[in-house]
């Protein structure tokens, strides 16, 4: 039996949460944090390869899950307007 992991939603030094909502009957994306966008971003990405590594683990192979990333941010970045 898989441990739980408990859910911390409290920043400290050593913690840092980013709560992203998906809402897929509009389409849309939110990111919330106490951080700066610029910060998000980093920790965003290694929220993508802690969970690129775990379907690695999970039995996904490799070269699947990294050509599920690159074509979902080749599609996405380019829809984002400055």
């Amino acid at each position: 039996m898989k441990k739980k992991i408990p859910i911390i939603l409290e920043d400290s030094q050593d913690i840092k949460n980013i709560i992203i909502q998906v809402n897929s009957k509009n389409s849309s994306t939110s990111v919330f944090s106490g951080f700066s966008a610029w910060e998000n971003v980093a920790y965003i990405l290694e929220g993508l390869g802690a969970t690129v590594q775990e379907c690695i683990r999970q039995g996904i192979p490799r070269k699947e899950v990294y050509n599920a990333v690159k074509k979902y941010i080749l599609k996405v970045l380019p829809s984002y307007d400055v």
